[in-house]
């Protein structure tokens, strides 16, 4: 992966939990990863065509999600209905599209698919390109960004 894609992500991901999730998030050990990999309870995925293309996924267990969705909306959530889960994929929406708007600025056009919430354990994903991974840990839990993009131009 391209070094051009990954600080639009690095920041982007800390800006908006920052933003939306207020807590003291800190980023961990950034790595590569080969695909397949495992994701979690709670899956975010969306696509991304242009000059780049391939895939972002948020991953979470439910509880982080409960807690994400909790703090967005100001009242505690203890099961996710349709409203969360839109929480959930607009989370995913904001790091993609602010990441987007970086690599725009950095010569790179993309256009992104709606989010795609995908619920269940022992999910395997396999993506085209190795995934960069940006994890972030609060007291509201563990969120994994998995960035699968390779370079079209």
């Amino acid at each position: 992966m391209k070094v051009e894609f990954i600080n639009p992500f690095a920041n982007s991901v800390l800006s908006v939990l920052e933003k939306e999730v207020p807590a003291d998030w800190t980023r961990g050990q950034l790595t590569l990863r080969p695909s397949p990999f495992e994701g979690h309870d709670m899956n975010v995925i969306i696509g991304v065509a242009g000059d780049v293309e391939g895939q972002v996924i948020l991953t979470m267990s439910s509880a982080t999600a409960k807690n994400i969705v909790s703090t967005m909306m100001g009242e505690t959530v203890t099961e996710l209905d349709e409203i969360g889960k839109s929480a959930i994929g607009e989370l995913g929406n904001m790091v993609t599209g602010n990441a987007s708007i970086a690599l725009a600025e950095n010569g790179y056009r993309s256009v992104l698919t709606p989010p795609s919430l995908i619920q269940g354990k022992e999910l395997i994903v396999t993506t085209v390109v190795p995934v960069l991974s940006i994890p972030m840990r609060s007291e509201k839990g563990d969120i994994t960004v998995c960035v699968a993009l390779r370079d079209t131009k």
